[in-house]
């Protein structure tokens, strides 16, 4: 038995068989692989149904166009990504390596909670405003294609002016499909996110707190070292910049998105630096901006710095502050 807060574990405890396996659980490459995964994920899923229209649009016949690939996307996305973000949230070792959340409520408990159980619980509520906005958005989306085929002049020319009809396809587009259901949906999964972040990085949850001395002097096989690997950085480059792909694809869609979307990222870059500085300056720890030392801390702040990058290429390309569907730039 045995603690995170100890400031170093000892070789013969690191070799042990059971202790290779929850090593394990917090493997570089398995939790940068799976951070890859869902923001890839996400990312294709979320993008292709906006910018390419897929078939077949004869789901539901005799109407065309009412049920299409698009919707089919949109409703698999949030099943495949609540998974894949559980996956990374549960690799996290303050799952695995503190058994004193079970024994006593003085060690890692917030309000007299268990550390990994609060942060179950605001996990689990941020992923139910996933989905209730991916939810929202599928199905007010999915009404409104059907509403365009009757009230579209181009696919009805018999259909008389209605403006009930277009209050009604206002009220589906603008409010609930671009409003509500985007904010719903981008809000609950940045507070998943963020309790990725906290359980990768927390001083009782961060594999920074095995001591490299420790795990190396272990002669861990390979397969169980936490230490940066090339595959590792590989990973972590490719999903920093799915990340910061996705950020600035949801900053240029979304409604005064560019302007939530350049909040969102100074705000956290601001809070990363500022304690990862702390760290690196306090000799907690001077590999804090080591490329792929804090892996899933890094994902974020390198994805963030792309996301900056892109949103400000967006900006000068169109002179200002513009929506995609406002853009001249952009054909839509």
């Amino acid at each position: 038995m045995f603690s995170l807060e100890s400031e170093s574990l000892s070789p013969a405890l690191l070799t042990a068989p059971c202790s290779r396996r929850k090593l394990n659980f917090i493997s570089n490459e398995r939790v940068v692989f799976m951070l890859l995964l869902s923001t890839v994920w996400t990312l294709v899923l979320t993008v292709v149904p906006v910018l390419i229209s897929l078939g077949p649009n004869d789901y539901y016949l005799p109407e065309r166009d009412w049920y299409t690939g698009d919707d089919v996307m949109r409703f698999v996305e949030p099943v495949g990504g609540l998974l894949l973000n559980c996956i990374v949230l549960y690799q996290a070792p303050i799952f695995h390596l503190n058994p004193s959340h079970s024994e006593s409520p003085d060690a890692g408990s917030v309000l007299g909670l268990p550390e990994h159980w609060l942060l179950l619980c605001i996990f689990a509520i941020a992923l139910a405003i996933y989905q209730q906005g991916a939810g929202f958005h599928s199905a007010s989306n999915m009404f409104k294609n059907a509403l365009t085929t009757i009230i579209d002049p181009d696919n009805n020319d018999d259909v008389p002016y209605d403006s009930k009809l277009h209050t009604l396809y206002f009220y589906m587009r603008t409010v609930w499909e671009h409003d509500v259901s985007h904010y719903l949906y981008a809000v609950g999964l940045v507070i998943a996110q963020m309790c990725q972040l906290y359980a990768h990085w927390s001083r009782k949850g961060s594999d920074a707190l095995l001591s490299h001395s420790a795990v190396q002097s272990a002669s861990l096989p390979s397969g169980d070292d936490v230490t940066a690997s090339r595959f590792t950085r590989v990973c972590l480059f490719f999903s920093a910049l799915s990340y910061g792909l996705l950020i600035a694809a949801v900053a240029i869609n979304y409604p005064a998105g560019l302007i939530v979307g350049l909040v969102y990222v100074l705000v956290l870059l601001a809070i990363l630096f500022t304690k990862l500085m702390l760290e690196y300056r306090s000799d907690a720890d001077r590999g804090a901006f080591s490329y792929a030392h804090r892996p899933v801390v890094h994902h974020f702040l390198v994805g963030c710095l792309w996301a900056l990058l892109f949103i400000i290429i967006w900006i000068i390309i169109n002179g200002g502050i513009v929506q995609r569907s406002n853009s001249s730039a952009v054909s839509t």
